[in-house]
């Protein structure tokens, strides 16, 4: 084919967002993954073609994130990319690749679940492996009340923020997002203050909250936690909660993105 062109968006039309969510689909079930579809994004590039018939789909997409964290002292953009699994091995994630390399940030960060393929396609551009971060699960369900022990003195305060649940008590603090539905959560930035950690505050703490969560009818809770991070493995596993997945994290630098 020679009729492929790329289109740069930082916002998606109706038409395009469906597309993407179908391209994420198809590549989910080629694979065997589970990738939620990339329409939350800053910055896409969408590699179109034309089929037989003269109609125009969508080939392959590149979503960037700008992340606001740095690697090695630099800025990072974290990318997305699908392609259709017809159209693999026609370099089309290269050529997105390359399109975007003028606008990406000095560091670029792949999430990637294991995959072989995923790891040829990275290890050609340059990308090295960093660190893993485990998707964690615990059901509420089966969870026992806690002991009066592990209890708060002091009761939770809750505060809504624009996209999330603060929660708060004189120990620590942590943030409560909207799940696939209202009976599901995911809970991020937990965070013991310093003179309470290694105490048990960080474990009474969530049986506290979680008590209460399982009085509002949530039912699962899900959180990510980086596979070098043991002590908060230790405390969440403790808890009752298993891994569910595991992603992978790969960097490329400058040098690499310039020579695009």
């Amino acid at each position: 084919m020679n009729s492929m062109k790329i289109l740069f968006r930082d916002c998606l039309n109706q038409k395009e967002e469906e597309a993407l969510i179908s391209l994420t689909e198809r590549a989910n079930r080629h694979g065997g993954l589970h990738y939620a579809p990339p329409v939350d994004g800053d910055l896409y590039f969408l590699c179109m073609e034309t089929d037989a018939r003269g109609q125009d789909f969508l080939a392959a997409a590149l979503c960037v994130y700008h992340m606001g964290d740095c690697f090695q002292g630099m800025e990072v953009d974290e990318l997305s990319a699908f392609t259709d699994p017809d159209q693999e091995g026609r370099g089309l994630f290269s050529a997105l690749l390359s399109a975007a390399a003028p606008v990406l940030r000095p560091a670029v960060r792949f999430a990637v679940y294991p995959s072989e393929t995923a790891e040829a396609v990275l290890s050609h551009i340059g990308a090295v492996p960093s660190h893993g971060e485990h998707i964690m699960e615990l059901a509420l369900s089966e969870q026992p009340a806690p002991e009066p022990q592990e209890l708060l003195e002091q009761p939770l305060s809750f505060q809504r923020e624009p996209e999330c649940r603060l929660v708060s008590c004189p120990f620590g603090e942590c943030r409560l997002f909207p799940g696939r539905n209202d009976r599901d959560l995911y809970l991020s930035g937990m965070l013991i203050y310093g003179r309470f950690r290694k105490q048990g505050y960080g474990c009474r703490f969530l049986r506290t909250l979680f008590a209460k969560l399982r009085q509002e009818g949530i039912q699962t809770i899900f959180l990510e936690v980086s596979s070098e991070n043991l002590p908060a493995m230790k405390l969440y596993q403790g808890l009752g909660f298993s891994i569910l997945d595991s992603l992978y994290y790969y960097y490329l630098l400058p040098e690499k993105t310039t020579g695009l």
